[in-house]
C-alpha cells in the first residue's frame, strides 16, 4: 500500500466490490477460501495499493456481528495472526526471542478482539504459551486441543480453554509441522457452528 490510496473514495464499496470480481458475496466468504493467510496478504489481493489489512479487518467483524459469529471472527483473526508473524511455524524452543514473537502475535491479536471476547482472548494466550501446540512429528493419544476438540498433543492433561463453546465436536490429528498445524486450527474452527 503506497500513498495512503486505501483511505480515499468509499473503502466499504471498494472492498466488496473487489470481492465480486472474485466471485464471493461476502468478504467472509472470500477469507474462508483462504484459510490462515494473514489479513494483510489478503489486502494485498483484493489490492495492493488501495486496500488496508485493517480494513478487511473492519470489514469481518462487521459481517461476523450481522450473522452472530464473532467467536468465529475470533478464532479466525488468531489463526491469521499466529501465520503472519510466525512464517516459519511454532517455535521450538520459547527462548527470549522467540517468546518475544509469539506474545507480539498474541499481543496483536488480543488488540484486534472485541471487548466482549477479550477476557477470553487472555486466557487462550497463556494457555498457548504455558501449552504450546504440538511440536513435528509429536503424537500421542488424541486429547481436546486448545478449541475443545480432539486432538493429539504432547500434553494428555491439557484442558478446555474459554473459546470451547461445545457447538461441535471435530477431530483434529497431529500435524507434521506448525504451518499446517495452524491450517488445521483455521479449519476446525471454521468448520464449528458457534454464535456471538
Amino acid at each position: 500500500m503506497s500513498g495512503g490510496e486505501a483511505w480515499r473514495g468509499n473503502i466499504t464499496a471498494r472492498l466488496y466490490e473487489r470481492v465480486r470480481e472474485r466471485g464471493y458475496e461476502s468478504l467472509t466468504a472470500f477469507a474462508n477460501a483462504r484459510p490462515a493467510v494473514s489479513l494483510v496478504a489478503l489486502a494485498e489481493e483484493l489490492g495492493p495499493d488501495d486496500v488496508a489489512g485493517v480494513q478487511v479487518l473492519s470489514a469481518l467483524l462487521y459481517e461476523a456481528e450481522q450473522h452472530k459469529q464473532v467467536t468465529r471472527f475470533v478464532r479466525d483473526v488468531l489463526a491469521r495472526m499466529l501465520t503472519q508473524s510466525l512464517p516459519d511455524g511454532w517455535p521450538s524452543v520459547l527462548d527470549d526471542e522467540n517468546r518475544f514473537a509469539v506474545a507480539k502475535a498474541l499481543g496483536r491479536w488480543i488488540a484486534y478482539t472485541p471487548e466482549t471476547h477479550k477476557g477470553r482472548a487472555k486466557r487462550v494466550g497463556d494457555a498457548l504459551l504455558a501449552n504450546p501446540p504440538p511440536l513435528a512429528g509429536a503424537r500421542s493419544a488424541p486429547t481436546t486441543s486448545f478449541f475443545g476438540h480432539s486432538s493429539p498433543t504432547r500434553n494428555p492433561d491439557r484442558k478446555r480453554l474459554p473459546f470451547d463453546t461445545g457447538a461441535r465436536e471435530r477431530t483434529v490429528y497431529a500435524v507434521s509441522n506448525t504451518s499446517r498445524w495452524l491450517t488445521s486450527l483455521h479449519t476446525a474452527c471454521a468448520c464449528c457452528t458457534v454464535s456471538a
